[in-house]
């Protein structure tokens, strides 16, 4: 791991980079204790989809800048609420809990004379009442509850407090039917040293005991891995391609000597131009202001933690990397007035339907967010632009 930081530190964090004298060994070790399978209903309709999340007590051998938080999103089970390393959820985890879902329950000190110093900390209450909360209304197999006094019944005997002996008497959960598949590989570029570098998945055999062993090395050429064994890869979301990559360096990765060398996918509207109200041009109306007006990004809808810019040729700037914007025409009804016509930004794995606020006092254009899908899912919008009216989640901007 590299710890990354401009001139100015507004941009914190940390690679991953194998190269000598560049980037430091970092091993952490995890272990499963159970899962929960929370339904997209209620106050989580917007998700869209139900959503897994498991519980999860890790082990660090190191103590790098981040570790926790890049290991596990190099896993592709990034840490809930974490902005950095998990910015394409990061909305939907806002709805769950205020911030990034991490305790450290235990840590040991070598005193001046020798000896060993414990500290310890129960779980933070805020999260034993996420874990409370998932528990009630999850659909969990391994310890089904239901009801007020099923969840009450969980907070008190369980959480309340001891969570150290939570984790204790807690049983992993069984492997799933394909633990036991082949290693996998994933080539990829490294911006930070400009080598090739691979990324592997294995299960490690002990006994009666597996684990998934996961790590980043060097590429030995072009005998190490073959095109089927990295294009079968390549649809994992795992990886060093899915990890934080600094802004600086984006600009450096979009002239790299190959496209997959590109950690930003390419983005592709869900529907044809032309489709469903959805219109090919590239200017932008007057009521969205200029080409290359910042709009601040708040996900909680108050503070703003990124950022967009519309840019020439239906290009997207943002915080976060790059994207698309398009158009949409919402038509006037007989007799009603004209609206300012929607905007489709699509950006990380996400396409949002943006909509100006027109009841703002302020002065201040702004937009809110109307409608949400994944773009991996494949599914065009199936709402009628015209009758968006109602945000579907906490998120808006305004016109810095």
């Amino acid at each position: 791991m590299f710890k990354w930081q401009d001139h100015a530190r507004r941009e914190f964090g940390s690679v991953a980079c194998v190269k000598e004298r560049v980037g430091l060994p970092a091993v952490s070790k995890y272990s499963v204790l159970r899962h929960w399978l929370v339904p997209a209903k209620g106050r989580f309709a917007f998700w869209g989809r139900d959503r897994w999340f498991s519980l999860v007590q890790l082990r660090i051998l190191t103590g790098r800048t981040h570790q926790i938080r890049l290991h596990m999103a190099f896993l592709g089970h990034p840490l809930v609420g974490d902005i950095k390393y998990n910015a394409q959820r990061f909305e939907d985890d806002k709805a769950l809990v205020p911030r990034i879902f991490l305790h450290c329950l235990r840590m040991e000190f070598q005193d001046l004379d020798g000896s060993t110093f414990v500290a310890a900390s129960d779980l933070a209450p805020d999260l034993q009442v996420v874990l409370a909360q998932m528990q009630s209304s999850s659909a969990s197999e391994q310890e089904p509850m239901s009801g007020s006094s099923s969840s009450k019944h969980f907070c008190k005997q369980r959480l309340f407090p001891g969570f150290a002996q939570l984790l204790a008497k807690s049983s992993p959960p069984k492997p799933s039917a394909g633990a036991a598949e082949a290693t996998r590989r994933i080539v990829h570029f490294c911006n930070i040293c400009g080598e090739w570098e691979v990324s592997e998945r294995a299960v490690l055999q002990r006994g009666r005991k597996s684990a998934l062993y996961w790590r980043v090395r060097q590429h030995q050429g072009p005998d190490d891995i073959t095109s089927e064994q990295n294009e079968k890869a390549d649809t994992e979301s795992w990886g060093q391609p899915v990890l934080w990559v600094p802004t600086e360096l984006q600009e450096e990765v979009e002239d790299a000597v190959t496209p997959s060398a590109n950690p930003i996918p390419e983005q592709k509207p869900l529907e044809e131009p032309g489709s469903s109200g959805m219109r090919e041009k590239d200017d932008l109306p007057p009521a969205w202001g200029a080409l290359g007006s910042e709009w601040a990004w708040a996900h909680d809808g108050s503070r703003p933690n990124g950022w967009i810019r519309m840019l020439t040729g239906g290009i997207l700037a943002t915080k976060w990397g790059g994207g698309t914007w398009q158009v949409a025409n919402s038509p006037p009804r007989a007799g009603e007035e004209a609206t300012p016509p929607l905007l489709i930004a699509t950006f990380g794995s996400d396409q949002h339907v943006l909509r100006l606020d027109p009841a703002n006092g302020t002065g201040a254009r702004s937009f809110n967010v109307v409608a949400k899908q994944r773009t991996t899912d494949g599914k065009p919008l199936d709402q009628e632009f015209a009758e968006l009216t109602k945000s579907c989640c906490p998120t808006r901007g305004w016109l810095s």
